[in-house]
Order: structure tokens, then C-alpha cells, then sequence
């Protein structure tokens, strides 16, 4: 029996593309920072591709009621984080995905100010970022759906820093 439920936005609600086929708000990651639970959304299409840019829901902890939503620019935002240290919650969107071919690699972080509740900036990362943590030297690494290198970037200049190959450099795949 689950604790609580909450209603997502409704699909009529949600940003679309122009043209675009109706989408649904998915749920990816989560992130609380102090009494606010803040949760990634997907807005996927009925092909389960991007139909429209990814949003942040925010809720309220104790009356687990949904406060707002955020439209972010990102498309298919999937991952959260935050950093205790600057109270800013990072908001990983992997991006258009094109079947067969994969990711494109248009992967975006913004970065929300729990406060005022906004986008304050956003690092356009490349590749398709699913996740992400925030080192105590203010370096962002991020897991990557596209290929096998971990995207980074600092947190304090939003300087998008050399990915780190992880690839076999004898795997024929690479």
C-alpha cells in the first residue's frame, strides 16, 4: 500500500512540441532538499521519445502536495541532484534519443535555485547525462547514456571539462 499519492501534471498540462503527438510527465529521479522533494520528468511522447522539454516537480514534504512545476529546456530530464554545500538542485536531461542511431547528444544540466524555485543556468554537457554527483572540490561528473565517458564540468565557472574514457581500448565497439 503506498504512503501517499501524488498527481503529476496533467497531459494537457504539459509543454508539447508543435505538432507533437500528447505526451505523459514520467517520473526519473529524486532529490529533497530541506522540506521540498524535488522529482525529474520526462515528458515522453506515446513512442517513449522527448515530445516536449523535461520538467522538475516540486513538492511539498509534509503534505506531500505537489507546489509547482518547472519547465526546464533540457529534453527528457531524467536524473537530480543537489549540492548541500550551495543549495542548488542540477537537473540531468539526456537528451533526444533517435531509435536506432541512439542519443544525439544533446544533453543539458540546469541548475535551480531551490529558493526561488528557478532555472539560475544551464551547461549545455553533450552526450546524454543520466545521472549525477557533485565532488567537494565542485567538480559534476555524470554518468552517459551516449558512450562510455563519464561528462563532467565545475559547478562554480560552468565549464564543460574533458570527459573521462572509460572505454576498453581493445573493445572493437569503441
Amino acid at each position: 500500500m503506498p504512503l501517499a499519492a501524488i498527481a503529476l501534471p496533467a497531459t494537457d498540462a504539459l509543454p508539447r512540441d508543435p505538432g507533437g503527438m500528447e505526451t505523459q510527465a514520467r517520473p526519473g529521479g529524486v532529490a529533497l532538499v530541506g522540506e521540498k522533494i524535488y522529482v525529474a520528468l520526462a515528458n515522453l511522447d506515446a513512442t517513449l521519445s522527448a515530445g516536449g522539454p523535461g520538467l522538475l516537480a516540486v513538492i511539498d514534504a509534509p503534505s506531500k502536495n505537489l507546489e509547482t512545476t518547472i519547465i526546464l529546456e533540457g529534453r527528457n530530464t531524467v536524473g537530480l541532484g543537489a549540492d548541500p554545500k550551495s543549495d542548488i538542485v542540477y537537473a540531468v536531461s539526456a537528451g533526444d534519443y533517435a531509435g536506432e542511431a541512439g542519443y544525439v547528444g544533446n544533453g543539458v544540466v540546469e541548475l535551480i535555485d531551490p529558493a526561488a524555485q528557478e532555472v539560475v543556468a544551464s551547461v549545455e554537457i553533450g552526450g546524454a547525462p543520466l545521472e549525477i554527483v557533485v565532488s567537494g572540490a565542485g567538480i559534476a561528473f555524470l554518468g552517459n547514456g551516449k558512450e562510455g565517458v563519464i561528462l563532467s564540468f565545475d559547478t562554480k565557472t560552468l565549464e564543460v571539462l574533458a570527459p573521462i574514457d572509460i572505454r576498453d581500448p581493445g573493445d572493437e565497439l569503441n
